[in-house]
């Protein structure tokens, strides 16, 4: 881990200061607990395989509804990282996204460009990745209830993993510190 890398996207600002920083210090944390967090990387790793499932099907919905949107969810909606969403992406080792999705609340997400998002599927926060508007919904069901249900079953098993991803990490980080203090 410890080598960090930041996505390069074009017409995006490199990573900010505090962006960086609050980065390295969760590496240097995973680092040094590299034993400890064994369990709650297979579960990322597992997170990362159930999501790889679903992104096409995300895709295809999205292709079909998101260009002709009037209210894009990323204009109008407020998400951002959490630390799950950040402590999954360093544990699956890709490279994180270059800041956060805005710098102040009121601002829409930076990476939403004329064509979608700009960051690839699997770095975006969970709250953009799990998100389907009722639009996409309403198709979904009407062309392939049978997809639906799948996708439903696969986000709550998601959702589900990152709660377990969750207990672990924090399991890891006490175990050590009771060992430590002991």
């Amino acid at each position: 881990m410890s080598d960090l890398q930041f996505h390069q996207i074009p017409d995006v600002d490199g990573p900010s200061e505090t962006w960086v920083t609050s980065n390295q210090v969760l590496d240097r944390l995973i680092c040094y607990h590299s034993e400890d967090i064994k369990p709650a990387t297979r579960i990322a790793t597992s997170i990362h395989h159930e999501l790889e499932a679903i992104f096409p099907l995300l895709d295809k919905i999205c292709r079909r509804t998101c260009p002709w949107c009037p209210d894009p969810c990323c204009i109008v909606t407020k998400v951002w990282y959490d630390f799950i969403d950040l402590v999954f992406l360093h544990l699956i080792e890709v490279p994180l996204p270059p800041g956060p999705l805005a710098y102040q609340l009121e601002e829409p997400c930076r990476y939403l460009s004329p064509r979608g998002c700009k960051l690839p599927r699997l770095i975006r926060p969970w709250g953009c990745i799990q998100y389907v508007c009722p639009t996409q919904r309403r198709n979904l069901h009407r062309r392939k209830p049978d997809d639906e249900a799948k996708l439903d079953l696969t986000l709550d098993k998601i959702r589900n993993k990152r709660y377990q991803l969750e207990t672990q990490f924090q399991h890891a980080m006490v175990c050590r510190a009771h060992i430590q203090a002991d």
